[in-house]
């Protein structure tokens, strides 16, 4: 018998992983940084059609299918938008050069929670990362899991931008259904 202690909910399953089953949804829009080329301080949302509500974003919202599209690269674009998703270090860089200190490392890990949290938090594909998560875990023979989720921030929402505030019971309905579906 298996078991997992203190996994964080939002720190689960991998950046390319989200780019491929998210952002090839036409929903999908993203905000700030010129994505061609730079994805530091980028974040994402899901809107109905014609509904993008602007005053979440200061730069436009963009759609990511549209982007993806005009962009020279399909692959190297989704690469892109993974490494805003992770630490990556060119093939020329050593880690203790790049993040000297403990807290250097922690200070350029920290901020992709935020670029991963408009993905994460949308309601219909937070149960498809819950579903991903459980399977994984299944697949490793894990039969118990202790899930950490900071609440108070995990505010997921719908397409017309509805939030569920008083998220807890919808937060296990997702969790405890796909943990049921893989007899976790």
């Amino acid at each position: 018998k298996g078991a997992v202690l203190h996994l964080h909910v939002d720190a689960q399953l991998t950046g390319e992983f989200m780019i491929k089953t998210a952002t090839y949804d036409s929903a999908c829009f993203v905000c700030g940084g010129d994505v061609s080329t730079e994805v530091k301080n980028i974040t994402f949302r899901f809107f109905e059609e014609n509904a993008v509500n602007e005053s979440l974003c200061s730069t436009g919202w963009r759609r990511v299918t549209t982007l993806r599209e005009k962009s020279m690269n399909r692959d190297e674009f989704d690469l892109m938008l993974s490494k805003s998703m992770a630490i990556y270090l060119e093939a020329d860089e050593k880690y203790e050069d790049v993040f000297p200190t403990v807290n250097s490392a922690w200070n350029s890990f920290q901020p992709i929670f935020f670029v991963m949290s408009g993905l994460f938090l949308y309601r219909p594909y937070h149960e498809v990362y819950a579903e991903e998560s459980m399977r994984i875990l299944s697949e490793d023979n894990v039969q118990y899991v202790e899930l950490r989720a900071n609440l108070v921030d995990f505010v997921l929402y719908e397409k017309n931008q509805t939030e569920h505030r008083d998220n807890i019971d919808v937060f296990l309905e997702i969790w405890e259904k796909a943990a049921r579906k893989y007899g976790i």
